[in-house]
């Protein structure tokens, strides 16, 4: 499957404030839907997003990743599938 749509995936994967995932989380709900990839590239992918989504990573051991609380409405939309 496409970069893209996988990343479009993990994004609704992530949970909002404050529920949060880890990882290695993502990375068995992305191999469970059929997304074969490595916990690195998730990583990466996760360390890039910030710049651009509201992505919060909590810095704990394990790190968790969470939307911000103040979310535009594009990104209540990627959501709108987890949350719905």
């Amino acid at each position: 499957m496409s970069t893209a749509i996988r990343m479009v995936k993990m994004l609704q994967l992530i949970p909002s404030y404050p529920r949060k995932i880890s990882t290695r989380d993502l990375e068995c709900q992305l191999l469970n839907r059929g997304f074969k990839v490595s916990l690195r590239t998730i990583q990466r992918d996760l360390n890039s997003l910030p710049g651009h989504f509201p992505l919060v990573c909590d810095e704990q051991n394990p790190q968790g990743w969470f939307w911000s609380e103040e979310l535009c409405p594009l990104e209540r939309s990627l959501l709108s599938h987890q949350e719905g």
